[in-house]
Parts: C-alpha cells; sequence; structure tokens
C-alpha cells in the first residue's frame, strides 16, 4: 500500500472496507469477470520454469558482480520504494488480533481450503542439507555482522510480534 499523504490512516482503512465490502457483494460470475480482465492486463512476461530458473540465475550473478557500495545503493532505492504501509506496534497487534479472530470464526472446511490454496501458492526453493547448512551459515555471518543496537531492535521487532495478544 503506498504512503499517502493525501488521505489519512482512517479514510484509508474506512476506503479499503468499502472496497472489500463492494467485492463481497458481486455475484462469484461477477468476481470471476474481473479476475479474468485483471488477468488479460497482466503485462508480465509468460516463462517456463526453466526460463524463470535462467533469470534468477542470471540475476544472482549479476548480484555477486556488484560492489558493495552498488548493492547498497541498490538496497536503500529498494527502502525508498517500499510502499508497505507504515504501522505501529499498536497497529500491528490490532491486525493480527483481527486475523486471528477470522481465522477462528471459520468452519474447518473453510480453514482446510485456505490451507491447501496456501500449500498450493508455496514456491519455497527446495533445498539439500548442504545448501540449507550454508544458507544457515550465510545468515549466522550477516547476523554477526550487525551492531548491538540493530540486534537488539530485531529482537524487540520478533518478541512484540510473537506476544502480540497475549
Amino acid at each position: 500500500m503506498a504512503k499517502s499523504t493525501f488521505f489519512t490512516a482512517e479514510e484509508i482503512a474506512i476506503l479499503s472496507q468499502r472496497g472489500k465490502a463492494a467485492w463481497n457483494n458481486l455475484s462469484e460470475a461477477e468476481k470471476q469477470a474481473r479476475i479474468e480482465k485483471s488477468k488479460a492486463n497482466n503485462q508480465q512476461a509468460v516463462m517456463t520454469d526453466e526460463q524463470r530458473a535462467e533469470a534468477s540465475r542470471k540475476g544472482k550473478e549479476a548480484w555477486a558482480n556488484l560492489s558493495e557500495a552498488e548493492k547498497q545503493a541498490r538496497i536503500e532505492k529498494s527502502k525508498a520504494n517500499n510502499k508497505q504501509a507504515v504501522m505501529t506496534d499498536e497497529q500491528r497487534a490490532e491486525a493480527s488480533r483481527k486475523g486471528k479472530e477470522l481465522w477462528a470464526n471459520l468452519s474447518e472446511a473453510e480453514k482446510q481450503a485456505r490451507i491447501e490454496k496456501s500449500k498450493a501458492n508455496n514456491h519455497q526453493t527446495a533445498m539439500t542439507p548442504e545448501q540449507r547448512a550454508e544458507a544457515s551459515r550465510k545468515g549466522k555471518e550477516a547476523w554477526a555482522n550487525l551492531s548491538d543496537e540493530e540486534k537488539a531492535a530485531r529482537v524487540a521487532r520478533a518478541k512484540a510480534g510473537m506476544f502480540a495478544g497475549i
């Protein structure tokens, strides 16, 4: 979601709620028609798994060839372009509480259907034990390179998320 100075957070929430209500009031046929129109307007290149893997390999190779300064510049540009909604810890906790409440109100069949959909959409990279060990080593190395302040901030964020609503 874009960081907007035009709408307040409350106005954005109201507009979002109205949009969701309008979607929920559509028939299944109308929803499907809108989904098909959206897919037709999707300008992403169609790629096979092999093409996607090759593009990923080339991207990783290009990243590896960048200097540290170039990598840092791209990271900073990415952070500047991050359009996620800014949330306070309280807002995040409230969103989590609402999500848990919605989940609790689903039937077992609905829960199972969502779990199956999630599993079908899980595109994690399959890793060998050696690859997993290497990824773990890199993660530990990255953690070791953080300052004590950065480590403390990450731990605090993780704890806030784990214990929200308790």
